[in-house]
C-alpha cells in the first residue's frame, strides 16, 4: 500500500506541473480521488488491526499482553492519521463517501483503542 501511495502521489505532483493546460482542474481532481485508494485502504487495515489486537488483549498475559496493547495503539494512531491524508486529497470533494468511511473507521479504531488503553 505504500508503493501505492507514492504512485498515486506521483500522479498527483505531474499533474501539478501542467497547471497551465487546458483541463488541468478536472485532471488534479482525479488525480487527487485516485490518490485517496491507497490511504483508504491503510485506514481499513489500521482500523482492522486495531480490533483485532485490542480484541487479543483480553486473552494475552504479561509481555504479550503488553504487545497487544501497543499494536491497538499504534494501529489507532495509523487510522487517525490517515483520515487527515483521504481528507487532503479529496478537500475538493467534500460528498465524497470515502471520507465518511474513513471517519467511521477512525472512530472504531479510536473505541477499539479505547478498551484497552483509554485516555
Amino acid at each position: 500500500l505504500a508503493d501505492e501511495d507514492v504512485a498515486a502521489y506521483r500522479d498527483v505532483l505531474a499533474v501539478s506541473r501542467t497547471r497551465n493546460q487546458p483541463g488541468h482542474a478536472a485532471r488534479l481532481r482525479e488525480a487527487l480521488g485516485a490518490a485517496a485508494e491507497p490511504p483508504v485502504a491503510i485506514v481499513e487495515v489500521a482500523a482492522e488491526i486495531t480490533r483485532l489486537a485490542a480484541d487479543a488483549v483480553a486473552d494475552a498475559r504479561g509481555g504479550i499482553r503488553g504487545e497487544a496493547i501497543t499494536a491497538a495503539i499504534l494501529a489507532e494512531g495509523v487510522a487517525r492519521a490517515g483520515v487527515a491524508i483521504v481528507e487532503l486529497n479529496l478537500a475538493g470533494a467534500p460528498d465524497d463517501p470515502r471520507l465518511a468511511r474513513v471517519r467511521a473507521l477512525a472512530r472504531a479504531a479510536r473505541a477499539d483503542r479505547d478498551r484497552v488503553a483509554g485516555d
